[in-house]
């Protein structure tokens, strides 16, 4: 992902993670990921997420792919 997509999409995730209800845990086991992995998605100590992951995100947080990258509002 380029830079700047990069940020909107952990800045995005940040967001969409603090307002559902569930805990990162069950939202990461939803996605088919472990919460550690959010986490370091999240704080950039994992530089590029897949699009495969951000698709499972977007599905686990009823959000579009399309804002959670960005493209849209």
């Amino acid at each position: 992902m380029a830079e700047t997509v990069l940020a909107t999409f952990r800045q995005r995730l940040a967001q969409a993670l603090a307002a559902d209800p569930r805990s990162r845990a069950q939202i990461a086991r939803e996605a088919g990921y472990y919460a550690g992995h959010i986490r370091r998605i999240v704080k950039g100590d994992r530089r590029s997420p897949t699009l495969e992951f951000a698709e499972a995100m977007a599905g686990a947080l009823n959000v579009s792919l399309a804002w959670l990258l960005g493209f849209e509002d």
